[in-house]
């Protein structure tokens, strides 16, 4: 799939399930939530609830809690 496709794919997805734009790349990528991933929800956190962050990685609340906890937790004790 070209880059062209991509997009167009990820527009559609976006249109049919009414998914923000990230999500629908990640579904694409379909790749793990890496360190970055984590530190950017961590930034996220701020402004938004741990369900809009979930939506954005195609993931659940309660797993986005836990990351950002657990991420957290490392950043103290480290």
């Amino acid at each position: 799939m070209n880059g062209l496709e991509y997009n167009y794919c990820a527009l559609f997805i976006s249109i049919i399930k009414g998914w923000p734009p990230e999500q629908c790349f990640f579904k694409l990528d379909n790749r793990k939530i890496t360190g970055e991933d984590i530190e950017s929800m961590v930034r996220m956190k701020e402004a938004m609830t741990y369900k809009q962050i979930a939506d954005c990685y195609g993931t659940n609340a309660g797993a986005v809690q836990k990351r950002i906890s657990r991420y957290l937790k490392k950043r103290v004790a480290g």
